[in-house]
C-alpha cells in the first residue's frame, strides 16, 4: 500500500476488520485493491489539477525506483500512442505499480456502450529486472491481466444468511475468451537482478479500466467490480 510518488507527508496505517464471514487467500494479496484506491485518486488529482494523467504521475515520481517507474511510464505511452482519441464512449486509462521490486505500467482502452463497460485492448510494460524466460514473463503478465479484468468487471461473490449465493462456477461469473481483448505486452530491458513476475501485472489491471471509463464518460466509479 505504500505510494510510489513523492508525497512529502503521508501516514499509513492498516487494521483487520471482523467480517461476518471467513475469508481466504487472494493471488497478489492487497496489491490489486491498493493499487486501484491509489492509482484512482492519482487520475482525480490529475483531473484536477487540469494535467494529463500520465504525465502528472511522472511529474509525482522522485528516487531511482522513480525513474524505474517513469521509464515504463514512458515505454507504456509510446507503446499505445497515449492518451488516444476521446469518441463514442472510447478511451484510455492508466495506471501502474511496484511489487515485488517489478515495476509494470497498464495503459487501457474502453467503450462505453449502453451502460456498458467493454475493454478492447490493453497495453502493459514490464520492468522484472534481467528476465530468464521472456515467454513465461510476458504469459505471467497476459495471465494476470486476464484475472485482473475477470476481477475489475464480473467477480463478486453475494452472501444471503451467511452463505455465498454461487454454489459453482455456474453462478459465479468469470471473463470468457470472447471478452478478452487485444494484449500487448513489452518487456524493458534490464541488468538489474531478476525479480518477480507472479503477480505484478494484476495490481494496474482495475485503476486502469476505472480510469479510461472516467475518460470516455466523466463518471468516476470507486468499487468493484466496475458498473455504471
Amino acid at each position: 500500500m505504500n505510494p510510489i510518488y513523492g508525497i512529502p507527508n503521508i501516514s499509513l496505517y492498516a487494521h483487520r476488520a471482523d467480517l461476518p464471514v471467513s475469508t481466504s487467500a487472494w493471488r497478489g494479496l492487497g496489491l490489486l485493491a491498493n493499487t486501484f484506491a491509489t492509482e484512482s485518486f492519482i487520475d482525480e488529482l490529475a483531473v484536477s489539477a487540469g494535467k494529463d494523467p500520465l504525465i502528472f504521475r511522472i511529474e509525482q515520481l522522485t528516487g531511482e525506483d522513480g525513474h524505474r517507474v517513469s521509464t515504463v511510464l514512458d515505454s507504456v505511452a509510446g507503446l499505445a500512442s497515449w492518451p488516444g482519441v476521446t469518441e463514442n464512449g472510447s478511451a484510455m486509462g492508466v495506471a501502474c505499480c511496484v511489487d515485488y521490486g517489478t515495476v509494470v505500467a497498464q495503459i487501457a482502452q474502453v467503450k462505453v456502450e449502453n451502460e456498458s463497460i467493454s475493454v478492447t485492448k490493453i497495453w502493459a510494460v514490464m520492468d522484472a529486472g534481467l528476465v530468464v524466460n521472456p515467454d513465461g514473463a510476458i504469459n505471467q503478465v497476459q495471465g494476470n491481466i486476464i484475472w485482473g479484468l475477470g476481477s475489475a468487471l464480473k467477480e463478486a461473490i453475494v452472501f444471503k444468511e451467511g452463505k455465498p449465493v454461487a454454489r459453482n462456477f455456474d453462478g459465479y461469473p468469470l471473463l470468457r475468451m470472447d471478452e478478452v481483448p487485444e494484449i500487448v505486452v513489452d518487456l524493458v530491458p534490464s541488468d538489474r537482478p531478476p525479480k518477480g513476475v507472479g503477480e505484478p501485472a494484476i495490481g494496474p489491471v482495475p485503476a486502469a479500466v476505472a480510469n479510461a471509463v472516467f475518460a470516455a464518460t466523466g463518471i468516476r466509479i470507486r468499487e468493484l467490480p466496475l458498473t455504471l
